[in-house]
């Protein structure tokens, strides 16, 4: 079959197709679909348009790609931004290299309104997240208090009725209680032998919604919540339900242990290629002796909050895990009494 024909069809199509050289860093070809989608002719379409219109946050993003998409001769998907007349349309773009090298085939599609959806999804999926957190943490320490109360008026009750009645409640207690351990505890067990899918997120924007939510939900305490981020947006590459999943452990164990008048600070900053987290309280702190095992399975690092908290000691076990397999790190910083410092870093790509 003719290479006239591949062309024809290559015209014809609705998804957006070219040929980029590497070596002359020019456009060989750029189907119909490709221009309308650059807003842009055939004479213009060069290195300098896109310079010019791929989002400058975005421009590191892409030559990364490229660099490990030369090294391992294979091809691979991005996502990244255009602006085009005060604009903003997101593109995913798949590339290959060809046999003989040198030359990149490739095509892009604007998944804009795809993107928007999703990030609203995961807004709210987010919230969710959060709003359960606080939940589990505002009715272990009510329930702790039923149980002590009910223990104690039942050992001055002689009346039979009565004794059965308070058996009821702290049976039903019980199990309020038990339902609660249950829930934060399969969030834990979710994360073994699982396969990251990552993807290209504005994670301070998700923080920042994240520590709004907490914020909102604890109005009626002291406790103060806050959040900044160096820029003000800042793209990473992550799976983003496991990376929640750090944000929420985190979060729970600075409730546990920060009081009514405390607060809880996240800060997030860019840093070349990794992005530096650090969630700050001033709570109780952690003992000298627990902070060299905070991090390995079923320690005695996991006590019981300051309303009675259960720990099931798998928290800061699996926060340790999904930032290694995001191939980043994290330590503690703290003093009794003084507060806590969690610092993590993570790779950008």
């Amino acid at each position: 079959m003719s290479n006239t024909f591949f062309q024809e069809m290559a015209e014809k199509s609705a998804v957006a197709n070219f040929i980029f050289n590497l070596t002359t860093l020019q456009f060989e070809y750029s189907n119909q679909a490709m221009l309308a989608l650059l807003d842009a002719d055939a004479d213009s379409v060069n290195i300098n348009l896109l310079s010019r219109i791929i989002h400058p946050d975005d421009q590191p993003y892409a030559l990364n790609a490229l660099k490990h998409l030369t090294e391992l001769n294979s091809n691979t998907e991005i996502h990244l931004r255009l602006t085009l007349s005060n604009k903003q349309k997101w593109l995913r773009v798949n590339v290959f290299l060809s046999q003989a090298g040198g030359l990149l085939f490739g095509n892009a599609v604007d998944v804009t309104n795809e993107i928007e959806s999703q990030q609203v999804f995961e807004k709210y999926a987010n919230k969710k997240n959060a709003i359960i957190n606080i939940l589990a943490h505002d009715l272990i320490g009510p329930l702790g208090t039923i149980n002590m109360l009910g223990s104690s008026l039942k050992s001055t009750l002689t009346n039979g009725v009565h004794v059965n009645l308070i058996d009821s409640i702290l049976k039903i207690n019980k199990q309020a209680t038990n339902l609660v351990k249950q829930l934060t505890a399969r969030e834990f067990a979710e994360t073994k032998d699982v396969i990251l899918s990552k993807k290209r997120v504005n994670i301070s924007k998700i923080l920042c919604d994240y520590l709004e939510e907490y914020q909102n939900s604890f109005a009626h305490s002291q406790r103060s919540f806050r959040f900044s981020s160096t820029p003000n947006d800042i793209f990473i590459n992550l799976d983003e339900p496991k990376f929640m999943q750090v944000m929420n452990n985190l979060m729970t164990n600075a409730m546990k242990f920060t009081p009514e008048d405390g607060y809880v600070a996240l800060n997030v900053e860019e840093n070349n290629d990794e992005v530096n987290f650090v969630l700050a309280d001033n709570g109780i702190g952690i003992p000298a002796d627990y902070q060299a095992i905070l991090f390995d399975k079923f320690t005695d690092a996991g006590r019981k909050g300051l309303q009675g908290e259960p720990s099931i000691g798998l928290g800061m076990f699996v926060v340790k895990n999904i930032i290694e397999w995001h191939q980043g790190k994290v330590w503690v910083e703290s003093n009794e009494n003084s507060g806590t410092h969690i610092y993590f870093t993570l790779p950008k790509y």
